[in-house]
């Protein structure tokens, strides 16, 4: 019988959902040749090559794809087991700011995961714009936030990268010769402003045709046919369709999800995992 040791099962697993070595040694507090070595003795004892690496990539082979759901299985039981003692019947408050174009839609169940390792947390959420939450986390007045950056920044832990695209009902709400029919959250908005600035490079004409108060009702404005948005490609309806330089639309820049935390492990893994992890499975789907 093959015997399985934790930390190299939580390194394959968080290698598996950042696809980075490097953002699984930041999240474990520890190097990334140690992570290396972790997920070498994890392949050596399923006589398994569970990752496919290359200089710029890391991904899952199929035998890893396969084996990454009973892996999360074993490290979620054996954190509620840890959790059991060691938070006792004591409730911890943990304060979260999310930006809404980062991880809005990943709400339910990264909170959901987080609740069954630590049972007794206390969330008090706040949702917004990126740039809101991440002044509220500088401000001292969140435990962690998760917010889209440009992926030049060097700050934080990047989770994941979600390319922001353009999307819409159909190609033909919006013809070239006409001004732009542009779906957007108010003016501050970072994936407001890179949509304008793109559009105003390539000499695009647009107008503002929806401002609404969140990316679901962005969403809701996208499949009603109301005009085009920018959007992370992870949240696109399923009643959407992707436009881009073929349709007339210039390249808009890719970001990435980045955790902003002062929190120290286990909190600051678990946190990290929670939300990296639902954004791996909707990139498999």
């Amino acid at each position: 019988m093959k015997h399985l040791a934790i930390e190299q099962l939580r390194s394959f697993v968080l290698v598996a959902d950042c696809e980075s070595f490097t953002t699984a040694a930041d999240l474990l507090g520890t190097t990334q040749s140690a992570i290396s070595l972790r997920v070498r003795k994890l392949e050596q004892a399923m006589e398994r090559r569970l990752l496919a690496r290359t200089p710029r990539a890391v991904s899952l082979t199929p035998e890893g794809a396969r084996f990454l759901a009973s892996a999360r299985q074993v490290l979620e039981a054996h954190d509620r087991a840890v959790a059991t003692f060691d938070a006792g019947t004591q409730t911890t408050t943990l304060r979260a700011a999310i930006g809404d174009h980062a991880a809005g839609a990943l709400l339910e169940s990264a909170f959901g995961r987080l609740s069954q390792v630590f049972p007794e947390l206390l969330l008090e959420v706040s949702v917004g714009l990126s740039a809101e939450m991440q002044a509220r986390y500088d401000a001292g007045k969140a435990d962690f936030a998760v917010v889209r950056m440009d992926i030049s920044r060097r700050q934080g832990i990047p989770l994941y990268r979600d390319q922001l695209v353009w999307c819409a009902r159909s190609p033909d709400v919006w013809r070239s010769s006409a001004a732009l029919p542009l779906l957007a959250l108010p003016g501050s908005c970072t994936v407001r402003l890179a949509a304008e600035r793109a559009l105003d490079g390539s000499n695009t004409a647009w107008r503002l045709a929806f401002t609404g108060g969140s990316v679901t009702a962005l969403q809701s404005a996208a499949s009603a046919g109301l005009g085009v948005a920018a959007i992370g490609q992870s949240q696109v309806p399923a009643d959407c369709v992707i436009l881009n330089r073929s349709h007339g639309l210039p390249d808009l820049p890719a970001s990435r999800i980045t955790l902003l935390t002062r929190l120290s492990n286990p909190l600051r893994g678990a946190i990290a995992a929670a939300f990296a992890t639902d954004a791996s499975d909707r990139r498999r789907e």
